[in-house]
């Protein structure tokens, strides 16, 4: 039965990629085209080739409700305030990130003080820490010398936040998880891959967004966190496709030096590692916190950036300046929408025609996206992707409400994951995911008697 599920989810994939790649805009720029030409170029193109993706979201969307149990509202507080919040986020008074920051900061905390589990409090509340360490170095992001921190600084807090949560899982479920997680996010790196050779240049290769394997790396994390009990049997054909999996994560790393591909190794590295104790704190945890604390509060960017967020509270900023721009995306997002309400303009493609009209960031002149995961559903998969995206969302939170168990359940999860990080385009995918593992984690799940992992972790 399992393999058969298996079957079926490479079968799907397989049409999602066909579907995507189907509905793909050249990227070569035409000059005098205006955005209504662009739109219409790449309405006909979906409306050729459209069938298969639409076929794919619904067979998706099939799976997904067939993992519903029984009504219930396990993530109801998440989804009543972040997606209305999510949708107010470009008009001027909060950023999206800042409010995925205060997500994840918030989801920590709250996960260290209520989660009677021993141990867990340390670990998730020096993640918050870290994280908050992260947030302050993301507006150093463009500086080069200080990327390498700002990655070093966001898987940490990643690690010391997983590390709340390993111990209550049993060594089989450990691998499981695992295992799965890999082959959700090699299968969604591989299609984003496959999409975008199918568009771009061969001079633009590991420049363009849809060669960034994000959905690949982030893609470890909702699949850690929701898909516990799945059974897998462990064998050798089991492991070397593990191995196969972590190999392939490191040529995408080299491939394209994606932020994504690199969590994803770093999180690989430490499930098959022991637990974080002694030395391992200090270098991981508690030294990347306190450089972070001291750079934070002392670089002159976050001391602007607080100087942007006081002229919002006081309602006195220039909207365009506080958005970055990201107001105005926003508005031609929603006139995309108007013009393709049904099914959209097709996944990614909203970067796309950004591109086509000029529209273009100003370090590497590719499009840009919405930067906000409700507006791009709504332009690019029209009212039909809006709805199996919110039935996504309900169909996690009866499943985490009831504590079924989820041997059913990764099928639909990991095909509506694949098609989320195909459309998405953002680069906040990891932590979307995490605030969704957060929710999960402190809904009203059934208690289970867990054993804890051996001393020496994961042989």
């Amino acid at each position: 039965m399992m393999r058969m599920r298996y079957v079926l989810l490479v079968v799907i994939a397989c049409a999602v990629a066909m579907g995507v790649a189907a509905t793909r805009v050249n990227l070569s720029p035409d000059a005098g085209l205006t955005p209504d030409d662009i739109l219409r170029d790449v309405q006909e193109k979906f409306e050729t080739f459209g069938s298969a993706a639409v076929a794919s979201v619904v067979v998706a969307a099939i799976a997904t409700v067939a993992t519903l149990a029984r009504p219930g509202f396990g993530l109801g507080l998440m989804l009543a305030e972040f997606l209305p919040l999510s949708i107010l986020s470009n008009l001027g008074f909060v950023n999206s990130n800042a409010l995925t920051y205060c997500w994840v900061i918030v989801t920590l905390v709250v996960l260290a003080v209520r989660r009677p589990t021993p141990g867990v409090r340390r670990p998730s509340l020096l993640a918050a820490v870290i994280y908050i360490g992260y947030v302050f170095f993301e507006s150093l992001r463009s500086e080069e010398p200080y990327l390498a921190l700002v990655l070093f600084l966001r898987a940490s807090s990643m690690m010391a936040a997983l590390y709340a949560i390993v111990p209550r899982l049993r060594l089989e479920e450990y691998r499981q998880a695992l295992l799965l997680g890999v082959v959700g996010s090699v299968l969604s790196g591989a299609i984003v891959l496959f999409t975008g050779l199918m568009a771009v240049d061969v001079e633009r290769l590991g420049k363009h967004w849809g060669l960034n394997p994000n959905a690949l790396g982030h893609g470890m994390v909702m699949p850690l966190l929701f898909c516990l009990d799945v059974i897998v049997r462990e064998d050798a054909r089991t492991y070397y496709a593990w191995i196969f999996s972590l190999a392939i994560l490191g040529f995408c790393i080299v491939l394209t030096g994606s932020r994504g591909a690199m969590l994803a190794a770093v999180l690989s590295t430490l499930v098959v590692a022991p637990p974080l104790r002694g030395r391992s704190w200090v270098l991981l945890v508690i030294l990347p916190m306190l450089v972070a604390v001291f750079m934070g509060l002392t670089e002159s960017k976050h001391l602007a950036a607080l100087d942007r967020v006081a002229e919002v509270l006081t309602r006195n900023a220039d909207v365009e300046r506080v958005t970055s721009g990201r107001a105005s995306l926003a508005e031609v997002a929603l006139d995309v929408f108007r013009q393709a309400p049904v099914l959209g303009i097709g996944s990614r493609n909203f970067e796309n025609m950004t591109e086509r009209m000029g529209i273009v960031s100003s370090k590497d002149r590719l499009g840009l996206n919405t930067h906000n995961i409700v507006f791009t559903v709504l332009c690019e998969q029209g009212a039909l992707g809006f709805f199996l995206f919110l039935l996504w969302l309900l169909a996690l939170a009866r499943v985490a409400a009831y504590a079924r168990p989820v041997s059913r359940f990764p099928l639909g999860a990991l095909v509506a994951f694949v098609i989320l990080g195909l459309s998405a385009g953002y680069n906040l995918t990891a932590e979307y995911g995490f605030m969704l593992g957060g929710a999960f984690l402190m809904s009203p799940v059934r208690q289970r008697a867990l054993a804890p992992l051996p001393a020496g972790g994961v042989a």
